[in-house]
């Protein structure tokens, strides 16, 4: 009987009737072919029941059923150890998190939280692509795909490898027409990618600074204007201010921004002012200036200061000598060079010798004595390690000045395994010569 009702079934008056083609029913036939059609090339839809009503909160959240209470058990669980099985680096700050709520959350940490994400294979082939693919790559190409990749899924040795690659042109990146879209287009935690590094080759830091203002003030994106105070509050500690010379000190303290936002930026300024204020010696006490905002980036003006890298230390030889040849200021005024050579023994000094030694040459026949200060410092990602002061009267007869480094780091240091003192294999140190009063 219920079999003859279905069969029997005539549709409502303007309710639409959808044939099956494969059944036999083409869209040419007449009406009462479709009406004598099998019930199984009807599509028929179950009404469709209406959803309870809302229960409006106090807090004005709609919640249907039992999702408040569910919310709430949740959140017991909110950087709570217990059955905690993943745990959030965010900079100094750790979260016991769970993968279950991070998944269900974020599709990216699904990816990253999947089997295929941690599978060693991976890590070969992101490896690989680091040290392979990316150096080789158009620079547009690096941007747009690797770049973009690697930063929405927070993938670091990816993130470093592009920033490198992208160093060399940064000069370009920051203020050419070609890479203007690029630049300006960049996030947020994108650009605080570009401020962290240290390997990025540009004039110098006022001209970077300058950079950051047309990022945060640029027509493209009104939402920063309306943030510029969040903006600057979040992008400040990775400007290096105190590498910056004491006139474009003066320059950036007379700008627009400081004087609206004068409380958030004079404090780094006070910083740099009091790091230029004192002697080389006098800087090695003081522990504030230790940080990522007092290591140098690699650049191109003429100062007193360079950036020295020694790649692949694992590979150097006993005994082996690195030769930097460098240039720097020679007075404040006029704009002179002085030729220096920095002689580094990072394995060694000699078959006798097991120290790591680094002795300073003066190039320069000078007329008359100089005194010049020094500050040698190893360094690493984010903070200065060692360092030692000195100072030497350079004449024509004594061009050549002993860092005794060695009394700061012994080689045994930089040898062991996953030293402290690499990054990434490579040996990182930074030179000051200031001329001694």
């Amino acid at each position: 009987m219920v079999l003859h009702r279905l069969l029997a079934f005539e549709p409502m008056a303007g309710a639409p009737v959808q044939a099956n083609q494969q059944d036999g029913v083409a869209g040419g036939q007449d009406e009462e072919e479709a009406r004598l059609s099998p019930i199984h090339s009807l599509h028929i839809k179950p009404p469709i029941s209406s959803p309870p009503p809302p229960i409006l909160s106090p807090e004005g959240m709609d919640c249907f059923g039992n999702e408040r209470s569910a919310l709430s058990e949740q959140a017991k669980f909110y950087d709570n150890p217990l059955l905690s099985d993943v745990l959030l680096k965010v900079g100094e700050m750790r979260f016991n998190a769970h993968k279950l709520i991070l998944v269900r959350a974020s599709e990216v940490f699904e990816r990253m939280l999947s089997s295929d994400w941690t599978n060693p294979r991976l890590r070969v082939c992101i490896a690989f692509a680091c040290s392979h693919i990316i150096p080789k790559l158009q620079l547009k190409e690096v941007f747009h795909i690797w770049f973009q990749y690697a930063t929405k899924c927070y993938h670091e040795n990816l993130i470093n490898s592009c920033i490198q690659a992208l160093s060399e042109k940064m000069d370009d990146i920051t203020f050419s027409l070609e890479w203007e879209p690029e630049w300006m287009n960049l996030d947020k935690d994108q650009l605080v990618e570009f401020l962290s590094s240290s390997d990025l080759v540009i004039k110098d830091e006022y001209e970077l600074w300058l950079a950051v203002l047309r990022w945060l003030q640029t027509p493209l994106h009104p939402t920063r204007l309306l943030n510029q105070e969040r903006l600057l509050r979040d992008l400040l500690p990775h400007v290096r201010f105190p590498m910056m010379t004491a006139d474009q000190l003066c320059d950036v303290e007379k700008s627009k921004v400081v004087e609206q936002y004068r409380p958030i930026v004079m404090p780094y300024l006070v910083t740099a002012y009091k790091f230029h204020a004192l002697s080389l010696s006098s800087r090695v006490q003081c522990k504030d200036f230790t940080g990522s905002r007092f290591l140098l980036r690699s650049y191109t003006e003429l100062r007193w200061d360079r950036r020295v890298t020694i790649h692949n230390y694992s590979q150097l030889h006993r005994c082996s000598e690195v030769v930097v040849r460098l240039n720097t200021r020679s007075s404040s005024f006029p704009s002179q060079t002085w030729d220096w050579e920095l002689k580094i023994y990072p394995k060694g000094y000699s078959s006798t010798n097991e120290d790591f030694r680094c002795i300073l040459y003066s190039n320069v026949i000078l007329d008359q004595p100089r005194a010049v200060e020094f500050m040698l410092s190893i360094t690493d990602e984010t903070k200065l390690l060692r360092t030692v002061t000195g100072k030497k009267n350079f004449s024509k007869t004594r061009y050549t000045a002993d860092t005794e480094i060695d009394k700061k780091v012994t080689l045994h240091e930089l040898m062991e395994p996953d030293s402290a003192m690499l990054v990434n294999d490579t040996l990182v140190m930074q030179l000051t010569l200031k001329p001694a009063e």
